[in-house]
């Protein structure tokens, strides 16, 4: 069985990764392509999101995937070292509330 892989150049289609409104836009559209893909790359290179994006983005993947499915089906590419503690603590909130629902 072949492995569809996407990849996301995050910083190329959502420029700026600043607001909550540009994240429920990248939400939208990763979801979306995960019907067509099963495994999405999202390349943050050169580029960190705010907490807001991260938040809308990321964690709304988390919450509409689950845990489990988001660390299978989503891999997070070159993203920044100082940003990291805050999309891990994104994605694991949102992921409980998938559980709680």
């Amino acid at each position: 069985m072949t492995t569809s892989i996407l990849t996301i150049d995050i910083a190329e289609q959502f420029p700026g990764m600043s607001t909550r409104e540009m994240g429920s836009v990248a939400l939208c559209q990763f979801v979306n392509k995960l019907t067509d893909a099963d495994i999405l790359e999202i390349n943050f290179s050169g580029i960190a999101p705010s907490p807001s994006f991260a938040d809308q983005c990321i964690g709304g993947l988390a919450e509409a995937l689950g845990l489990v499915e988001f660390k299978a089906r989503v891999k997070l590419k070159n993203l920044p070292t100082d940003v990291q503690p805050l999309i891990r603590h994104v994605i694991l909130t949102k992921a409980q509330r998938a559980v709680a629902h």
